[in-house]
Parts: C-alpha cells; sequence; structure tokens
C-alpha cells in the first residue's frame, strides 16, 4: 500500500521536546552508499533524514527526532520499521539478506516492538490455515447445510480464541506504559465487545506519537474489513461515519482521509472526488494537506467540467502546457506508439484536423509511450502535425494519472474556455461534433 516518497522539510517534523539522539549503525556487503529514515504518515511514507554509510558504517548524531515509527534502510523497499525518539540506538544488517540480518540493538522499547511484530506473523500465520480448512469445509455448503454451519462455527470459535490470545499478547506487551509499543498495541486491541463507534478513541487524535506511524491507517482499514458489507455504498456509508464523526483537523484524520482515498482510488471515483472535496475543505488551510490533494488521480470528468491543466516535454524537449492552447477548440488525445487502436483511429483524427485547424481547432497529443524513438516515429509514420507532448513515463505518465487513465485511446474534447464538451468520440462522431462548434 505505499504508493509515493515525498520529500518534506525537517523543520516540520521536528518537536520541541524532541530530544537529541544517535542512530548508528554497521552494514555488511554494503561499504559506500546511503542510508535513509522514513517517517510513517497514513499510507505513505516522508523522507524524514539520510546519512551516508561509509566502510560499512552509519551515524546520525545528535539529531532531534520526535518519537514515533519509522522505516530504516537502503531504500523505500528495504526498509523495516524501527522505533525511534528517545533512545540512541544501533543498527545492524547484511544487504543481501536485508530483512532476515536487521537488528535494532540497546533499545526496550523496539524489543517490544520485536515481540508485537512476531505474535502478528504467529496470529497471521494460524488464521492462514484457518481459511484453508474453511475451504475444505465450503464443499457441505451446498449438500450438507447443517454439517457446513457446525464446520464453520467451530472455526470461527477458533478464530476468536486466537485473537484473544493475540490481544492478551499485546496487553502483556503494553505493561511497560513508558514505551512507544505500549500505546500502539494498546489501541489495536479490538475484542469481541468492541464496538463500532469505539474503534477510534479521541485521545489518540491528541497523540502526536502515534500520527507519526502507520496506526490510523490499519485501523482505518480494520474499520472497512471488520464493519462493512464489502459492496460500493455500504464503504461510501462507512467512510461519510468516518469523516463525520472523528474530531477535525488533526494529524490522524488527514490520515484516515489518504486510506480512504486509497480504498477507493480504483473502486469509485465519483465518490472519490467527494472525499477529496471535503479533505480539501477541512484541511484548507494547509499547505502540506493541498499539496497532496494535487497529486492525487482526478474523478471521471463529465461534461462541463473544466480540465486539469497538463504540461509535460513537447517533441523538442520543451515544456507545453495545455492551458497555452486556450482560445482553441482541442482534443485532447491519450495514446502510444504501441497502442493499436490508437493508430487506427489516428487516419480520422488527420482529416478532422487538417479540415478544422484553420478555424480554431487543434489536437494535444498526450503519449504513454516510454521510448522516445518509436514515440517519435509514431508521430512521423503516421502525419500527425499538431502538438504532442509525454513524459516518456508509460502508464505512470504524470499527464495519465492527472486525467485518471485507465486505458487508451482515450479523448476529450474541450472548448475554448477548457471545459469538457465530449469524451472519447471518434471518426464521424468527432467530425459530426466539429460541425456543430463551427456552425457547419
Amino acid at each position: 500500500m505505499l504508493k509515493k516518497i515525498i520529500y518534506l522539510s525537517l523543520l516540520l517534523s521536528i518537536s520541541l521536546k524532541a530530544k537529541p539522539i544517535t542512530v548508528s549503525g554497521k552494514v555488511l556487503n554494503f561499504e559506500n552508499g546511503k542510508i535513509f529514515v522514513f517517517v510513517y504518515d497514513g499510507t505513505e511514507l516522508n523522507l524524514f533524514d539520510s546519512t551516508q554509510i561509509k566502510n560499512g558504517a552509519f551515524t546520525l548524531k545528535n539529531k532531534e527526532i520526535p518519537r514515533g515509527l519509522y522505516k530504516i534502510g537502503i531504500n523505500p523497499t528495504d526498509a523495516l520499521d524501527v522505533i525511534l525518539g528517545k533512545e540512541n540506538i544501533h543498527i545492524e544488517f547484511d544487504k543481501n539478506n536485508f530483512s532476515g540480518s536487521f537488528k535494532v540493538k540497546n533499545s526496550p522499547d523496539n524489543d517490544a516492538f520485536a515481540k508485537f511484530n512476531k505474535s502478528n506473523i504467529n496470529f497471521g500465520q494460524q488464521i492462514q490455515a484457518l481459511e484453508s480448512k474453511a475451504q475444505g469445509i465450503y464443499q457441505y455448503k451446498y449438500s450438507d447445510q447443517a454439517k457446513f454451519d457446525l464446520e464453520i462455527k467451530k472455526l470461527q470459535k477458533t478464530a476468536d480464541s486466537l485473537s484473544n490470545i493475540l490481544y492478551s499478547g499485546y496487553e502483556t506487551i503494553a505493561k511497560n506504559k513508558a514505551l512507544f509499543t505500549s500505546k500502539y498495541a494498546m489501541a489495536l486491541v479490538m475484542r469481541d465487545t468492541t464496538q463500532k463507534k469505539n474503534i477510534f478513541k479521541a485521545s489518540e487524535f491528541t497523540d502526536q506519537e502515534l500520527s507519526r506511524s502507520n496506526l490510523f491507517a490499519i485501523k482505518t482499514q480494520m474499520y472497512f474489513q471488520r464493519y462493512t458489507k464489502p459492496e460500493i455504498p455500504d464503504y461510501e456509508a462507512a467512510a461519510n461515519e468516518l469523516i463525520t464523526t472523528l474530531p477535525t483537523k488533526t494529524k490522524g484524520k488527514e490520515q484516515v482521509y489518504k486510506t480512504i482515498l486509497s480504498i477507493f482510488a480504483n473502486a469509485n471515483l465519483d465518490y472519490y472526488g467527494v472525499v477529496i472535496k471535503k479533505f480539501k475543505e477541512e484541511y484548507a488551510d494547509q499547505k502540506s494537506v493541498q499539496d497532496y490533494i494535487k497529486r492525487q488521480p482526478k474523478r471521471d470528468l463529465t461534461v462541463g467540467d473544466e480540465v486539469p491543466d497538463i504540461a509535460l516535454k513537447d517533441t523538442a524537449n520543451n515544456d507545453l502546457s495545455l492551458k497555452s492552447l486556450r482560445g482553441k477548440v482541442v482534443l485532447i488525445d491519450f495514446w502510444a506508439s504501441w497502442c493499436g487502436p490508437c493508430r487506427a483511429e489516428n487516419p480520422n483524427v488527420v482529416r478532422v484536423f487538417n479540415k478544422y485547424k484553420d478555424k480554431g481547432f487543434t489536437v494535444y497529443g498526450v503519449s504513454l509511450d516510454q521510448n522516445r524513438e518509436k514515440w517519435l516515429g509514431a508521430i512521423k509514420s503516421d502525419g500527425l502535425t499538431w502538438t504532442h507532448v509525454s513524459d516518456l513515463k508509460g502508464w505512470s505518465s504524470e499527464g495519465a494519472k492527472l486525467y485518471g487513465v485507465k486505458s487508451i485511446p482515450q479523448t476529450y474534447l474541450i472548448d475554448k474556455e477548457g471545459k469538457v464538451i465530449a469524451k472519447n468520440l471518434r471518426g464521424e462522431m468527432l467530425e459530426q461534433k466539429l460541425k456543430e462548434i463551427f456552425n457547419e
């Protein structure tokens, strides 16, 4: 679920109460390079700090690090959870066996967190075994309903027992109240008696240390899994309940918003747009949130919507924005040299472009190519003499993400003010619409 690394100012994260600590380490099979420290922000990681590895060793000395759950590693993928903030710690790992060799020394808090993680792994393995048994029992659902119900009830009883053992373990780990692990683990205890309305506690939203972790992301996901039917309307209702009842403008709620957006991004872009609007309004005075929102995919544009601007490199490697074409009727054309249907449609676009280009019509081609030569070759081969841009990132194209493009060809016909007139018009339909626009 970790999608993008966002570089933040260190000053935004540092608390006045942060205690200077030293983080040192030894790395095998990695003599020289960099070690990175990331801090959690819901479903994302923010780069907090970094330092050079020299001769297999590194030191972050006298650093003011507010306590929370961080990740340390050689990149966002090869990084593991570490609690930082109140202890000088020493880390050792082998680059060739990162997760298997990673150890944190001199840290009671990280020792407790290791026990917490081990209990979760054991629980997960036991639940997987129960799920395998459930698959075997499913054969009785239609042939012997009574047997099916009885066996499923037994499995559920076993699962409940395992959950109670897990949470009892959390409570044992949490006896040392001075540890970060203590409150983190206790915040995740969810007994059978835990009600939907009590899954989040008000005190969690005023705890800045918990906001420097993935706690709110985990609890939001648990909220949907535990209390919501796996259907879009039920998920929407549950999300609305969270948005309207949780403490406003808190860092914790910000992370709940981000988790909800990650859930709906690939499921329902219309509701995704509703959440984006609410998020933007509630955190209107927070630049970091506004910048985050700008990076998110937009809901599917409809007729009358003003389109977002695209600014990418053209074929001459110059920046060229869609907005620079205001005053013209523009066909925004998402395509690629490797896309057969796109190439098959190009002769039609060439024909209408040549017919209406002197009347105020043009095309803004956004390529999802990754190979510059193939992109330019297709433009030349197909005789596409209009404006072309691309960042050569394929499906990761910033333009495609901005418009939520999931398949190509995809087109938007926009008016002189940049508002959508129609979508995905091809062949005769595109020509007929242009006849209407130019009063022919």
